[in-house]
């Protein structure tokens, strides 16, 4: 009995103490609850302290942006200003160059116009006569050479240079473009050396009419290549009146026998085309 009182009593001292512990557990949070809230609201008071520098901050930068944003803005406006007071000038000279470069072009066009108009008629005048020089080298029909013989020979090659010499002097050089005078000076230069020698290798008609033709001249030039061509070079290369080998004069196609009129005839060929093309493409005199 003693003991089951003694349990009893220990059980309800142990029951209060585990209440009064359970209580004085609550008062001790509660009062560290009431002692963090003050440094709790500290801290937030601070950070809502720098937000808003830093807010203060944002907003100064943003207001100097604003204004250098409004320099610029009326440094702008002011150029414009400046640029838009010259534009009258402006426009009034660059008009007045226009002008100027459009007249000059005018005017010069209508010289060059005047000029080649001038020289095409000169030389419609002039070249009939250079061509009618040459009328002893033509392939059919040759004309009748200054004196009055249709036999290319010595004496009528001279008499062919001193015409073209004459006509040159008188004004027909001025018109010539240059590949119409390198062609001339070939000619002129080829018809000096042959009339300076005898016995030319050129046909004799009519008993060689029959082997002059455009088809069998251009044989003959086959035959006789590479020595034809052009210019001076080629005219000083060429040998007048040389011996024909055996061969030569026994060949079936007689390319040798009219080998010196064959080159003559070529060189004024050359010569009639530069002519025509001066007349065709009005090529201005160089």
């Amino acid at each position: 009995m003693s003991y089951v009182r003694y349990r009893s009593s220990f059980s309800r001292s142990f029951s209060k103490g585990g209440v009064a512990l359970i209580f004085l557990t609550l008062a001790l949070s509660f009062h560290h609850a009431s002692q963090a809230q003050p440094e709790e609201k500290k801290d937030a008071q601070t950070v809502s302290q720098l937000e808003a520098q830093r807010l203060r901050n944002e907003v100064s930068k943003l207001e100097l942006e604003i204004t250098k944003l409004q320099q610029e803005t009326a440094r702008l406006q002011e150029k414009q200003s400046n640029w838009t007071d010259w534009m009258p000038f402006v426009v009034t000279f660059i008009t007045a160059l226009l002008g100027i470069y459009g007249s000059f072009r005018v005017a010069r066009r209508a010289r060059e116009s005047a000029l080649d108009l001038g020289t095409h008629e000169k030389r419609l005048d002039f070249y009939p006569g250079l061509i009618k020089a040459t009328a002893p080298l033509a392939l059919y029909f040759p004309g009748r050479g200054p004196l009055g013989k249709s036999q290319l020979s010595r004496e009528e090659c001279g008499a062919i240079g001193r015409v073209m010499s004459g006509w040159y002097f008188d004004g027909g050089g001025l018109l010539m473009s240059t590949e119409a005078r390198d062609a001339y000076f070939a000619l002129a230069r080829a018809l000096t050396r042959a009339s300076r020698l005898e016995g030319l290798h050129v046909p004799q008609y009519p008993n060689d009419a029959d082997h002059i033709s455009k088809e069998k001249v251009a044989q003959y030039r086959k035959k006789l290549e590479p020595k034809l061509g052009s210019g001076l070079k080629c005219v000083d290369d060429w040998t007048f009146a040389a011996v024909l080998s055996e061969e030569e004069k026994q060949a079936e196609l007689p390319y040798a026998r009219f080998r010196d009129y064959v080159f003559l005839q070529e060189l004024s060929s050359q010569l009639r085309t530069r002519l025509a093309t001066d007349l065709s493409s009005r090529r201005l005199p160089t």
